[in-house]
């Protein structure tokens, strides 16, 4: 079967283009959708990619209607080509049961492996620079002064611990997870 799905970001823009240029394909469903291609958690993809068996062929307009995220759309690849679908992208003239279809998926995904290499990366290389200025991930340790503040306040219940937070300058999570460790319990 031959199935298109088409996308567009907005209720106000409309689908007639994409419609037009995928009649010649002769679909046998059609998945329309208006919603963001910032994720591939959108219902309608979803759908169509359930309904996808071996030697099915999905149509779309252009790649970015499968979404904006170079992984999850090189995941999509991947699926597709250990699944037997075929895809078919209308703007860039891909098939990926062609031969150079086939190398133009290949090199996307080439790509965006790449690009996830380089930004983890840059990341790395990021928080070794921070260590070597003498700065370490996470919230700064909470002074014992702090906390001595907080529990005397908090013992004398006299303040409610939005109030205590306020005065001691310490997250009402911080200091339920002290005083839980204070009494002895696990903390959640």
């Amino acid at each position: 079967m031959t199935f298109a799905y088409l996308r567009v970001s907005t209720v106000a823009q409309n689908l007639d283009i994409q419609k037009e240029a995928l009649k010649k394909y002769k679909i046998d469903k059609w998945f329309e959708e208006k919603a963001s291609g910032k994720t591939t958690a959108r219902q309608e993809l979803q759908k169509v990619l359930e309904f996808l068996r071996e030697d099915d062929t999905l149509v779309i307009y252009d790649l970015s209607r499968l979404g904006r995220d170079t992984a999850g759309v090189t995941a999509l690849f991947n699926d597709f080509n250990q699944k037997g679908i075929n895809l078919i992208s209308h703007m860039e003239n891909i098939d990926i049961k062609s031969t150079s279809g086939k190398l133009i998926a290949d090199i996307l995904v080439a790509v965006a492996e790449m690009n996830r290499k380089v930004q983890n990366e840059k990341v790395r290389e990021g928080i070794a620079a921070a260590r070597a200025r003498g700065r370490f991930g996470g919230r700064p340790k909470t002074s014992d002064a702090k906390l001595t503040q907080a529990f005397a306040l908090y013992d004398s219940q006299n303040f409610s611990v939005t109030e205590i937070c306020k005065i001691t300058g310490i997250c009402k999570a911080t200091l339920y997870n002290h005083v839980k460790t204070r009494n002895g319990k696990a903390t959640d």
